[in-house]
């Protein structure tokens, strides 16, 4: 499916396949690991998940979300059909050893992976599978200890079927 991707994806991937096994070297702790979710995705009725992993000594972080919803009204073909994946990689601009739970400034490397199917009545838009990579910068802000709003925009190349 990604044989249109060429060596871009290969390598973003390579990249994220690295961060992924060296975090699965460390001891992780309840500072290093974050639960996440995708608001404006609950907006639109379409649930998700997300972890994020970093080591409070290092400006690194990494994330792996995903998300879906499968809906019917059984009224002659209507769907809301939508899944996703996701991998990113954050390097944080502010000074780690100031700020443990990472708020700030953040650029990184995106990968997602998805499909769609939203039809109302008989005419719809449907994918096989799309893609997109590239790049993100994005800016978080703490509500609480526990509770934070990460802000972001997102550039790169979008691919599929």
């Amino acid at each position: 499916m990604l044989r249109r991707c060429k060596g871009f994806c290969h390598t973003a991937g390579g990249v994220l396949l690295f961060a992924l096994l060296w975090l699965t070297n460390l001891t992780a702790t309840a500072q290093d690991v974050a639960l996440r979710t995708n608001l404006l995705y609950d907006a639109i009725l379409v649930p998700n998940i997300g972890v994020e992993l970093g080591k409070s000594e290092s400006r690194w972080s990494f994330i792996a979300q995903g998300g879906g919803n499968w809906m019917s009204t059984k009224n002659k073909n209507r769907y809301w059909r939508i899944t996703y994946g996701e991998l990113e990689a954050r390097y944080w601009l502010t000074d780690p050893y100031f700020d443990v739970q990472h708020s700030g400034h953040h650029v990184g490397l995106y990968l997602l992976g998805g499909r769609y199917d939203i039809e109302f009545g008989s005419k719809g838009q449907l994918s096989n599978f799309q893609y997109c990579g590239g790049l993100s910068y994005g800016y978080t802000t703490h509500l609480s200890k526990y509770f934070s709003l990460d802000f972001g925009l997102a550039v790169g190349y979008l691919g599929g079927e």
